[in-house]
């Protein structure tokens, strides 16, 4: 598959195959990807014949309060701030990974809010399944905060006749720390 958009020439993806299908993807060096429209093209292959599709990165994304958001407790609501262009929708983030004994436990809350005010409430009726953790160590708290794009959709040929169900291409742009969780 090829990626190009501004400032990047045409990039191959790397393909990770996992349970349910590969996944492509390209980890770019800071500064590489600047906002704008990105292309992805694929030629024909032995499964799925060609295609093409196009995103929009958001050209500016910053949690306005990320540095000060050190604990996160189960009790307040979690109050998300910042400012982006070019962005459709944020995604909030918030997981703890507990250990108790040989059994891991992962409970992760995903909240979805439009750019605009640049504001969200985490309720305290999700943080509350967060399980206590540290930000670091065998349990632990992490956050994330990710500015959206539209995501293109495509279809495709499949070789062997008919057409590919569902095809998107995205991008985010954001940040995401470990955290305490109390």
């Amino acid at each position: 598959l090829g990626l190009n958009g501004s400032n990047l020439g045409p990039v191959a993806l790397t393909r990770n195959v996992v349970a349910t299908g590969p996944i492509y993807f390209f980890i770019a060096s800071p500064g590489t990807i600047v906002g704008g429209t990105y292309g992805l093209t694929g030629s024909s292959g032995t499964q799925v014949g060609a295609f093409s599709t196009s995103t929009n990165i958001p050209t500016s994304f910053t949690v306005t309060n990320f540095a000060s958001i050190t604990t996160v407790s189960r009790s307040q609501p979690l109050v998300i701030n910042w400012t982006s262009a070019g962005a459709d929708q944020v995604y909030i983030i918030v997981s703890t990974a507990t250990q108790v004994g040989s059994n891991n436990h992962l409970v992760t809350v995903n909240c979805i809010a439009p750019t605009v005010p640049g504001t969200f409430s985490v309720p305290v009726s999700a943080l509350s399944q967060l399980q206590p953790a540290a930000a670091s160590g065998t349990s632990f708290g992490t956050i994330a905060v990710e500015a959206n794009g539209t995501p293109g959709s495509f279809t495709a040929s499949l070789t062997a006749g008919g057409q590919l169900d569902f095809g998107t291409f995205g991008s985010n742009l954001g940040v995401s720390k470990n955290i305490g969780v109390q």
